[in-house]
Order: structure tokens, then sequence, then C-alpha cells
């Protein structure tokens, strides 16, 4: 049975917000070997190298860009791909594990607008809602091959904590010392007369 929870149930001090007012969403390059695109031959991201939190990069296709197309479709460090086709929803975030590496159109770039957004907590958000609150199940198009538009996914509701309850992503967690043991004090040297 699906769980039926909603975004009310959330504390109210929680804000609510689309996507699309959070991130600017791109869309990537419809895949290509013409070298008459481009210029530039770069690796690209495809639904095929993006899972639930993580990147599978060991195998990259390769594609020939533009300057124009480079610069607009880069990926940057903290950007969120989500998948447009295949399984829709999942969600992972990239890290520049590549120096220069763009997406293809069926991954979709997400990057935040503000710098106090920390994306991991929306990359969370987005494996709960799909994966076990089932928040979004009707929001890709299911009706022929299952994909998830641009503007489906800019509308998608989600809720933020409010900015005192949140955490600094620069923060450092709570450090665990170990308590010292009290050194043992030595006992007074015996006199002379006390071991006769």
């Amino acid at each position: 049975m699906k769980n039926t929870f909603s975004i009310e149930a959330l504390p109210e001090k929680w804000i609510t917000k689309k996507i699309g007012d959070i991130f600017t969403i791109q869309q990537g390059i419809t895949l290509s070997r013409k070298k008459d695109n481009g210029k530039v031959l770069l690796p690209f991201l495809r639904t095929s190298n993006v899972f639930w939190g993580q990147l599978e990069l060991l195998k990259l296709d390769e594609m020939f860009f533009s300057e124009d197309q480079v610069s607009r479709l880069k990926l940057e460090k903290g950007d969120l791909l989500v998948c447009e086709g295949g399984d829709i929803g999942r969600t992972a975030i990239w890290n520049n594990e590549i120096t220069l590496c763009c997406h293809q159109n069926h991954v979709h770039r997400l990057r935040k607008k503000d710098e106090n957004i920390e994306p991991l907590f929306f990359m969370y958000w987005m494996q709960a809602g799909y994966k076990i609150l089932h928040l979004y199940d009707q929001e890709g198009n299911r009706t022929t091959i299952p994909n998830l538009s641009r503007s489906r996914l800019s509308n998608f509701v989600l809720s933020l904590p409010s900015p005192n309850s949140r955490r600094s992503p620069t923060s450092s967690p709570p450090s665990r010392t170990r308590r010292k043991r009290p050194k043992r004090s030595s006992p007074p040297p015996r006199s002379s007369s006390a071991r006769s």
C-alpha cells in the first residue's frame, strides 16, 4: 500500500516552494555524432550514468559541442542531475568528478539560484518524494514512454525547513573527544630509614 503522505503534514514553519523557484532548469543537448555540430569533443552524461544519489562515470559517451553549447551545458559543482526519461526523477549531484562535462537532453540540470541553497537536501528530497512518500507519482507523462518534462519538474512542490532551523553546510558536526584519564601520581620515594 502506497504512503498517503502530504506536504501539509510537515511543520508549519517549513516553507513551501516550487522547484522552478529555487533552481534554474536546463535540459541537455540532443544526441548527435556529427562533427558539424561543434568543434569540441567532450564527454556527456545520459540517464544511464545517473542513479539515486550517485553517478556511474566508468563509461561515458562523447560528442562534439559548439563553444556556445559548452558554455550553456557544462556542469558545475553542486548541480543536480534529474532523469527526464527511464527511471524518471532519479537524482544525483555533480561534484566536478571530471574537469569538463556536459549532459544529454534526457537529463535535466538544476542549478541553484541562491547560494544558501543546499543541493544535498534536495537530492534526498527527490529520492524520498519518489521512492518513499510517492509525492510525484502522477507528475510524469506515462501515457507512452515515461518522461518528466521541464515544465512538470519546474512545478514540483516541495518544502524547506525554516531558515533558523537549517544547518549550515559548512558547519562541522559536533566533535567527539575521548575523555582523558587523570594521571596517577607516583608514590613518594621511600626514605632509607623506612627500608631498614
